[in-house]
């Protein structure tokens, strides 16, 4: 089956983006919760959440070389990045909680984004999507209607707003 929204809800609760060296038993991060390496108990590393999703199809969507081939790769990434705004904004994470060192090639803060053009650094998109310059007319998640609002103050929003262009001066923010 799918992610569920007590998935989400488990993932949402991690407050830390990445953690060196981390024991996928505790399941710390977010980030290693988000991609799928650790979850609830008695979840098995590597099938759920991000991961699932890509491993549950067949065809050229379950492996990473061709996954970008498949049309539903832009489904499920809108839906995977829609999920991220709503940790975003509720965290309001340091751009320094993306590692800079003992990461593989392209992944840390300062390296640039394999296969973009201009190139980007990861650190410049680790950010609200309204710095980005879009936003989603819905952060509304499964049957049981998870609602976004439940998991973010306004003021974080009011403050991301005020910040967008004293962090970033390339990125506009949308109003």
């Amino acid at each position: 089956e799918f992610p569920t929204t007590d998935e989400m809800k488990y993932i949402m609760k991690r407050g830390t983006w990445y953690v060196k060296n981390e024991d996928m038993k505790k399941c710390e991060s977010f980030h290693a919760a988000f991609e799928g390496f650790c979850g609830p108990p008695p979840k098995t590393p590597y099938i759920w959440m991000h991961n699932k999703v890509h491993n549950m199809m067949t065809g050229s969507f379950c492996c990473s070389a061709t996954a970008a081939n498949d049309p539903l790769f832009i489904l499920h990434h809108s839906q995977i990045d829609r999920m991220l705004q709503v940790w975003y904004a509720k965290w309001q994470p340091s751009v320094y909680q993306l590692p800079n060192k003992g990461m593989l090639p392209g992944n840390c803060r300062d390296c640039n984004m394999v296969g973009l053009m201009p190139p980007l650094r990861n650190r410049d998109v680790f950010c609200d999507c309204r710095e980005l310059g879009f936003d989603y007319d819905n952060y509304r998640f499964g049957t049981e209607g998870l609602d976004y609002a439940k998991y973010m103050k306004a003021d974080k929003w009011k403050a991301l707003k005020e910040s967008a262009n004293r962090r970033r001066g390339f990125l506009r923010v949308v109003q």
